[in-house]
């Protein structure tokens, strides 16, 4: 929800559908530096996290709905 928050959905829901997912993806590689809303970033950072994925210093590419770039698995 904090996600769609930061990304300008309204209202937002406690699902993570087509509409967020199209939100997303629209931003690009998302990753350290990204100055866009540095909010984003540590939302999605985490959320991977709690996922087991770390991600480290490397970015975050929403182009596909299953395959973060992420440098290893936990």
């Amino acid at each position: 929800m904090g996600l769609q928050h930061e990304l300008g959905i309204s209202p937002v829901v406690a699902n993570f559908g087509a509409g967020t997912l199209a939100k997303v993806q629209a931003l690009g590689t998302i990753g350290i530096g990204w100055q866009k809303n540095k909010n984003i970033v540590k939302i999605l950072r985490h959320a991977l996290f709690c996922k087991g994925y770390w991600g480290g210093d490397t970015a975050v590419a929403p182009r596909t709905a299953t395959t973060p770039v992420m440098s290893s698995r936990r």
